[in-house]
Parts: structure tokens; C-alpha cells; sequence
């Protein structure tokens, strides 16, 4: 049976749990959690009709659902550290991608995408 106390090594935490703590910290501040549960909100206020706002959320999630299975078969044939940066990688590419798009959107006289 695993303990709490485990995760300590001479009183001290084992690094491996310290960088898995702030990975966790550190994953909240991306911001990816504003596209999945605000997604269809964006895109709406991007100028996206409901239908079509709704539509690229629902692929939004079908896109981590299938990254997150991939990754799952990858983890030990590739190994950790490469899908970690991969990951990371692609995330702060689309995520940039998505920002410059929403920055690009004309703003009417109202504050409105």
C-alpha cells in the first residue's frame, strides 16, 4: 500500500514529485482551460455563428481526447521528456496562433469581436 509519507526520501521531498508539482502549477497558468470551458463563448464573440462555435469546441476536445490516447501509447516507446516538449511545443504554437487571431479581430464601437 502506498502512503503519503512515501513521496518523502530522509525527510526531505523527492525532486521527481517537486516537478511534478509545479508541471501541474505551471499548467493552470497556459490558459488552455479558458479555450475548453469557454470555447464556445469565444468563438461566438469572434463572430462565429452558435452552430459553428459549438462545432469547433466539440472538435477542440475530440483533438485532446486523441493527443491524450496517443500519448498514452507513445510514453514508453518514446519516453517522457520528448512528449513533454513536443507537447508543450505545439501547445504554445496554437495557442499563439490563437491569440494573434483574436488579436487580429476588429472591435466595434461597443467593445464587441
Amino acid at each position: 500500500m502506498i502512503r503519503f509519507t512515501d513521496i518523502f526520501s530522509g525527510g526531505k521531498i523527492f525532486p521527481i514529485v517537486v516537478v511534478g508539482i509545479f508541471l501541474s502549477i505551471f499548467q493552470q497558468f497556459v490558459g488552455i482551460n479558458v479555450i475548453f470551458y469557454y470555447g464556445a463563448v469565444l468563438w461566438d464573440a469572434a463572430g462565429f455563428s452558435e452552430n459553428a462555435s459549438l462545432f469547433i469546441n466539440v472538435i477542440s476536445g475530440m483533438i485532446n481526447i486523441i493527443s491524450t490516447i496517443v500519448a498514452i501509447c507513445l510514453i514508453d516507446k518514446v519516453g517522457r521528456k520528448p512528449l513533454l516538449l513536443g507537447g508543450s511545443t505545439n501547445m504554445m504554437l496554437s495557442l499563439g496562433t490563437l491569440t494573434y487571431v483574436f488579436k487580429l479581430a476588429e472591435v466595434s464601437a461597443t467593445g464587441q469581436l
